[in-house]
């Protein structure tokens, strides 16, 4: 499935979770406390592996939460919130064609 590969191949890089000690296990804890309903490539990967989806409308919706969530916990202008950006269009480009 086309999705699937494309799915597997962004989310390549990710491979370790943060220890207690880091920064980024703080910034976590402060993550789920404003975005009520967390969702990310790994778990939608997960979820295409398991063949959870059962239409292309849920699979969308996932994506969208992810990006909504990301303009959610980011500031306008920020970096992050610019990436959020960009793949929000890179997806919509390619929903129109799914």
């Amino acid at each position: 499935m086309l999705v699937s590969f494309s799915v597997s191949r962004s989310i390549q890089s990710v491979t370790t979770l943060p220890s207690e000690s880091s920064p980024i296990f703080f910034a976590h804890i402060s993550y789920t406390a404003i975005v009520k309903k967390p969702m990310d490539l790994s778990t939608i990967q997960a979820k295409l592996d398991a063949g959870h989806y059962a239409s292309r409308q849920d699979f969308v919706e996932d994506v969208r939460l992810i990006i909504s969530n990301c303009f959610l916990y980011n500031d306008p202008g920020t970096e992050v919130y610019r990436a959020g950006q960009l793949f929000e269009g890179v997806f919509h480009k390619g929903e129109l064609t799914l």
